[in-house]
């Protein structure tokens, strides 16, 4: 299954000169080579028609199915009675009788047994070569696989070179956007949208020089994937709209790297939520356009700017540091998959850092701006302005049991220490700890050590990895002097206020446990309860109160 393109472009005749045509070509030929796995043929500026579609032809003709082509142009478009020509450096001014008609180039690409088939116009009335939008479509034989256009302007439209960008829009951003580093593949519908978000950008802030709107037409049944990771696919840790990770597709594409003797260079594509994506468009073009949907002060706008450039690229490299870290240290010893505990803590911290970032991105809402659905279950959540760990992770590992608070602690190692946090059910403190079961230890007491950068505790990790959790158990000493009530979520603090109502939230789980169970149970636990709490002095009579028929 290879992957094959023509490119060529042209400034056109001399009596209507573009700049850059040729240029945009080269740099084309280069992304495609570089980034998309291509096998790339530059085709000659100064050839004929005939000798250009000779090529193309020859190109169409040799594929075989699960093949991949790729025919790019950039240059002159013209529409000549309702057909699109394709202008060379030799065409004439009667056009039709020295230009490529567009749809020879389709009929090409109409009959070749490729199973993918794409055509990249980045011209003056594109949109023609698939006919009127909504109108036409590819014959009714070109059934398999995805049959494409991706057109940089519609049938009428007419595109323009950008000067301070020395290219045609489209070409430009599509080399921008293939030669980024992330991620490491891409499909063409994604490329698409993103061509249409940057182009809706650039016309909101240039409106008397706007350029029209990319689109892709065709059928794509196979997914048509413009950009591929050359050689081994990367490890792919994709999180859908609640934040969860797609642990199929991990272990599916991490296995093949656990028995390289080293993990610094294993390719990891961190992919975010789509609503994480959509909500840094939105605040980004706040900041390119200087335009709010309400009055903002340097704060905001340096915030916002915090959350794009820092907090967005920070979370992905942490979690790629944190996967690299599992490998070495959580492997099975015959290198075919993690160990469950480490599958458990992974899964918890990565889950817990994207669902710490929401909460960022939540808190950045500003006035006028129309709600989403998301948001909902973070509305009643104190605001956050960092994405740490501690912030999702409460809130994480809450959908396994429900806790009363958390409070701080520290783990011993040796003669380090480490500040975690420690979630209670009675505030009994130690006591709580040592009843943990191992589901509560691995996904949220180990996560804030697979936190840390400092090598030391790496070291440690790898130890809590491979013992019973109940030996470390003993290690762990509660401070118990920040709280954070498992309602609001709120920030780590020991002011009053926050005992209070940390206070109140457990009193009113506790109560609601208490009135559920069987009578004999109901006197065993009036008896715990009764114990005072060594965290929270005034959660026992909370509790009487709440509960008087059940003392």
């Amino acid at each position: 299954m290879t992957r094959k393109a023509i490119v060529f472009g042209s400034n056109g005749p001399s009596w209507q000169q573009l700049q850059f045509a040729l240029d945009d070509a080269e740099h084309m030929k280069t992304a495609l080579e570089t980034r998309c796995d291509f096998t790339v043929q530059r085709l000659a500026p100064d050839l004929t028609p005939q000798e250009l579609l000779k090529e193309i032809l020859a190109l169409s003709a040799s594929a075989v199915p699960g093949d991949t082509i790729l025919i790019y142009f950039s240059g002159h478009g013209e529409l000549v009675k309702g057909r699109l020509f394709l202008l060379l450096s030799g065409t004439n001014r009667t056009i039709f009788d020295s230009a490529i008609n567009a749809h020879y180039i389709l009929d090409a690409l109409q009959f070749s047994s490729a199973k993918n088939k794409l055509l990249i116009l980045d011209c003056c009335h594109a949109g023609r070569a698939a006919g009127f939008k909504g109108t036409e479509s590819f014959p009714e034989d070109m059934t398999a696989g995805s049959e494409l256009i991706l057109c940089a302007s519609d049938h009428l439209e007419k595109t323009r070179e950008i000067a301070e960008m020395c290219s045609g829009f489209m070409t430009y951003h599509i080399c921008s956007i293939l030669n980024a580093s992330r991620p490491a593949s891409m499909t063409l519908g994604d490329l698409a949208a993103e061509l249409r978000r940057r182009a809706s950008s650039y016309n909101a802030s240039n409106l008397e020089a706007a350029v029209p709107l990319p689109y892709l037409f065709g059928t794509d049944k196979s997914t048509f994937l413009i950009k591929k990771f050359k050689g081994s696919n990367p490890v792919l840790a994709n999180f859908d709209n609640t934040d969860r990770l797609d642990t199929t597709e991990f272990s599916n594409t991490i296995r093949q790297y656990l028995k390289w003797p080293t993990f610094e260079h294993v390719p990891i594509e961190v992919n975010l939520p789509l609503e994480f994506d959509e909500r840094v468009e939105v605040l980004a073009s706040y900041l390119k356009t200087d335009r709010w949907p309400c009055p903002v002060d340097d704060s905001t706008k340096e915030m916002t700017r915090t959350v794009i450039e820092k907090y967005i690229p920070e979370t992905k490299q942490n979690a790629v540091r944190v996967i690299k870290r599992i490998m070495n240290l959580g492997v099975k010893d015959d290198k075919t998959d993690f160990t469950y505990h480490a599958k458990l803590a992974l899964a918890s911290y990565l889950e817990s850092k994207i669902v710490s970032l929401r909460r960022v991105l939540h808190s950045c809402w500003l006035l006028n701006e129309a709600d989403v659905d998301w948001r909902v279950n973070f509305r009643h959540l104190d605001h956050v302005w960092s994405p740490q760990l501690i912030y999702g992770l409460t809130l994480s590992v809450a959908s396994d049991r429900t806790w009363s608070f958390w409070t701080d602690a520290d783990w011993l190692f040796e003669h380090e220490r480490l500040r975690i946090f420690v979630p209670q059910f009675f505030g009994n403190g130690q006591s709580e700890v040592l009843s943990y079961d191992e589901n509560t230890f691995y996904k949220a007491l180990v996560p804030q050590l697979m936190e840390s950068e400092d090598q030391e505790f790496a070291r440690h990790l790898y130890v809590v990895l491979a013992l019973p959790y109940s030996k470390f158990l003993n290690d762990i000493h509660v401070r118990g002097e920040s709280i954070i009530e498992t309602e609001s979520h709120n920030f780590p603090d020991a002011n009053g206020h926050t005992r209070t109502r940390a206070t109140r939230v457990a009193a009113e789980i506790l109560s609601a446990y208490f009135s559920k169970l069987p009578q004999q149970e109901q006197r065993d636990f009036a008896v715990k309860i009764r114990l005072k709490s060594s965290i929270l002095s005034e959660l026992t009579s909370k509790v009487i109160e709440m509960a008087p028929g059940k003392k």
